[in-house]
């Protein structure tokens, strides 16, 4: 085998993997999680279940949910 047919199997294979990629990442997420990141850079996990969503708020630098911090009554 020549160093050229080398180099063409091995960016064959490359291609490869990159076109399949993207169907494994889909597969790895469950259907109805949906990361959604915010203007702010914030990650949010949107859970759908039985007709209702749920959000959790994911820290990026650990990847664990953030306790949810109740909104200050208005009054």
């Amino acid at each position: 085998m020549t160093v050229r047919m080398a180099c063409q199997h091995r960016l064959a294979r490359l291609i490869g993997f990159v076109l399949v990629l993207p169907f494994v990442l889909l597969a790895v997420i469950a259907p109805g999680y949906m990361p959604v990141r915010g203007a702010d850079g914030a990650i949010t996990m949107v859970i759908c279940a039985d007709g209702m969503a749920v959000e959790v708020a994911i820290d990026p630098a650990t990847g664990e949910p953030v306790p949810h911090e109740p909104a200050p009554e208005d009054g």
